[in-house]
């Protein structure tokens, strides 16, 4: 739609030499924007360029199809585009950078687009030879910062990310930049991946890299491991077991929790999941398809404390028992279960180990009996 800016400025220009410096201002709503501009020749073009804007919420200004989906309200009035709803993926042209040639410096106070909040971003620019790189990025997010790097060629499509986001409050996070809520608690994730695509399905499908998570003092959305411990126990004694949709009201405390996640044609591969609580101890194994949204997951659980945390006591049956609990599904459809057979077999493999301990304990005290007899035999006493 069309936007009704008021300008002030200042333009020079020397075509000796040709160069030439723009000094704009204006208002948009309620942000206000500087902008400095200067050209250090004409032919071919090459620019410096310094854009400071104090707050800005672009989710006002994207079309309405792409404000539902980061769950924000468009702003009324003015003509809106046809709906894309039943369209493939818009195609991503990057063909802009080819024409491009400047380096820059892009400062805002306070920042929303898709429903991310961010503040005080420092991001630094330089476009050549068909490359965009934006180092440093720098902001305030959640409690927390983010400092990495950003790099766009449209030689075949490609993006490339590395970033490093500390002392995040996760759940707020996740929630605005992805519209799921699977964690809480604060600490850090990692990022650095690349991909290549013509479109936002392409390039999730063609996803690789490392991302790292570490938290603490947060919880797991969406199962209640304590409840499946219950159901646990009682499979010991009917073998039987259903499936349950994951339920966003349930969670499970965890005082730490890590992973790391190799990411490979839109699939990243988890083997090091650790997660601690005063009651347990998760471990686990699985995949998360990017490109289509969905999860299969092994956890295994392992009682630690039966005295402490989340249903300890009733839970004592199981200490030395791996429970082995499946979540897969789409994203939006989670669903988990006990691995039956699994967890039986663990359970007798327990019960054999606590057989061979109670004997050898009995074997011990009969050979010290033995040996107790023949040392009175040997002294007279």
């Amino acid at each position: 739609r069309s936007l009704k800016l008021p300008l002030s400025g200042k333009l020079a220009a020397d075509l000796g030499k040709s160069t030439a410096n723009l000094g704009l201002d204006t208002r948009l709503d309620e942000s206000k924007i500087a902008l400095q501009l200067a050209v250090e020749r004409f032919s071919p073009l090459f620019f410096n360029i310094d854009l400071n804007i104090d707050q800005i919420n672009v989710d006002r200004y994207l079309p309405p199809t792409e404000v539902a989906s980061a769950g924000v309200a468009p702003v009324s009035g003015g003509d809106s585009p046809p709906s894309a709803k039943g369209k493939g993926a818009q195609s991503i042209d990057l063909s802009v950078l080819e024409t491009l040639n400047f380096r820059g410096k892009l400062a805002v106070g306070q920042l929303q687009a898709k429903g991310l909040k961010l503040s005080a971003l420092d991001a630094r620019m330089a476009v050549a030879n068909g490359r965009l790189d934006i180092s440093p990025l720098k902001a305030k997010l959640y409690g927390g910062t983010l400092d990495g790097a950003i790099g766009i060629s449209a030689k075949g499509n490609v993006f490339t990310l590395k970033q490093r986001l500390a002392g995040v409050d996760i759940h707020p996070l996740t929630k605005d930049l992805l519209k799921q809520e699977p964690l809480d608690g604060r600490g850090s994730v990692s990022l650095d991946v690349t991909t290549r695509g013509s479109d936002v399905d392409a390039l999730k499908r063609a996803l690789s890299g490392l991302a790292v998570l570490e938290l603490r003092d947060g919880a797991l959305r969406g199962v209640n491991i304590g409840k499946l411990l219950r159901d646990a126990k009682a499979v010991l004694k009917s073998g039987q077991v259903g499936t349950s949709p994951a339920n966003t009201a349930e969670k499970t405390d965890f005082s730490e929790l890590s992973a790391t996640f190799r990411i490979a044609r839109g699939v990243a591969r988890n083997d090091d999941l650790a997660m601690k609580s005063p009651l347990l101890r998760l471990a686990g194994a699985g995949d998360i398809d990017i490109g289509e949204s969905r999860l299969d997951y092994l956890a295994k659980v392992s009682i630690v404390e039966t005295s402490k945390g989340q249903d300890g006591k009733d839970l004592a049956d199981l200490r030395g028992i791996t429970v082995p609990i499946r979540l897969r599904g789409p994203f939006d459809q989670l669903s988990y279960s006990l691995e039956v057979g699994d967890l039986l077999k663990d359970a007798a493999k327990a019960r054999v180990d606590e057989k061979k301990q109670a004997l050898k304990a009995k074997a011990s005290e009969k050979l010290q009996e033995k040996l107790g007899d023949k040392l009175k035999g040997l002294f007279g006493n």
